[in-house]
């Protein structure tokens, strides 16, 4: 198999454990999700909003971007995908 994304190998191992259902976010996921918005955001600020590690954070942060509902942003700040992106990987 030719890897051509992250989302080859998460499709290969059928890990799935992030998401619940279509387009929802388990809740462990929701607690870092609640801060990305239009505003672009750092690692480093969820991480102070939520006491979390960096790396849950940036872990956290990896799997909804892979899931296509946040996006990262020049410079490592994120935001939340519309509606009208999500399809398009």
């Amino acid at each position: 198999m030719c890897v051509t994304s992250p989302n080859d190998i998460i499709e290969t191992l059928e890990f799935d454990g992030y998401k619940t259902e279509e387009n929802e976010i388990r809740p462990e996921f929701k607690e870092i999700y609640k801060y990305i918005g239009e505003v672009p955001i750092s690692d480093i600020e969820i991480a102070s909003l939520t006491g979390k590690s960096i790396k849950e954070v940036d872990e956290k942060l990896f799997m909804l971007e892979v899931d296509n509902f946040i996006k990262k942003l020049f410079g490592g700040k994120y935001i939340r995908k519309d509606e009208s992106t999500k399809n398009s990987r």
